[in-house]
């Protein structure tokens, strides 16, 4: 049995943290600049952002992460909840993190008063969806994504 810990990332976890984020972006095969990593860790830790990050922790050690952004909806007077970035350590797969992570992100979102919780994985991403069609219900949505 494994006892995993959902919390919010702290500052010590950075070190832990950026090590799985690289790995994350090596699974999406990108690799954002420094400035770009150091960023998103001090958004995740800034009161004054509406971007949250979460950390899953077995044996003392984090072994996952889920980042999560609110933001305001013109089909809701709530907010929306976005799961921007969800990652388990390839080694502690199969334990329940991804979906504590989503479970706590969704506790977060409605504590928060979202009216909704979505996200987005790749079509052939099968082990994700494995878990995400058990806790949601898949969109009928196409996405598009322009780079400027």
């Amino acid at each position: 049995m494994h006892d995993i810990t959902i919390r919010q990332l702290v500052e010590s976890d950075f070190d832990e943290w950026l090590s799985l984020w690289r790995e994350y972006q090596n699974f999406y095969q990108v690799d954002f600049p420094a400035e770009v990593n150091a960023a998103t860790w001090q958004r995740i830790l800034c009161s004054d952002e509406p971007i949250y990050g979460l950390a899953a922790e077995s044996n003392g050690k984090v072994i996952g992460f889920a980042h999560y952004v609110t933001r305001r909806s013109t089909w809701s007077l709530k907010n929306a909840c976005y799961l921007h970035d969800l990652y388990v350590d390839r080694k502690s797969r199969g334990i329940g993190a991804a979906t504590k992570l989503v479970q706590r992100t969704v506790t977060e979102a409605r504590t928060g008063g979202a009216s909704k919780l979505y996200w987005l994985t790749q079509e052939d991403n099968a082990t994700a969806r494995s878990i995400y069609e058990k806790l949601a219900n898949r969109s009928n949505f196409t996405y598009y994504s322009l780079q400027l």
